[in-house]
């Protein structure tokens, strides 16, 4: 029971030490900049960093840039 608690403890105090993905693109025409993110839920990072590439791919295929 110990183990237990302290491998819960674990996984989710360090949850909040990695924040999510965020892509910065840049239209090349106006300078305008967004931010491409997935949802902070705190559950999936992985599923976060999904969401932000897909949006982040929306952006360069309408001619934007990735800036990082």
């Amino acid at each position: 029971m110990r183990r237990l608690c302290l491998a819960l403890a674990l996984t989710f105090g360090t949850m909040g030490c990695v924040g999510p993905t965020v892509i910065v693109m840049k239209n090349p025409t106006t300078g305008e900049l967004v931010q491409c993110r997935g949802a902070n839920t705190g559950l999936s990072m992985s599923a976060e960093s999904i969401a932000a590439r897909d949006c982040a791919q929306g952006y360069t295929a309408a001619g934007w840039q990735r800036m990082n």
